[in-house]
């Protein structure tokens, strides 16, 4: 997915996806291979008004069953 596209998702998922309302506590939990566009959007979540910030990152190579 191209950087333009990823964008346009995260300020979408920050501005009308979630309800934020300025400065609540915003968790993410994804996949190491999603870091790119979890930057993005952590960057709008911010810009959103945002002040706290969770990210947890997770790789199924690391999960032993």
């Amino acid at each position: 997915m191209n950087k333009t596209l990823m964008k346009k998702y995260a300020k979408l998922i920050a501005n009308k996806g979630i309800g934020l309302r300025n400065g609540q506590q915003v968790s993410i939990n994804a996949p190491v291979y999603a870091y790119e566009f979890v930057s993005i959007l952590v960057e709008e979540l911010y810009n959103s008004g945002t002040n706290v910030l969770n990210f947890e990152r997770s790789s199924e190579d690391l999960i032993f069953s």
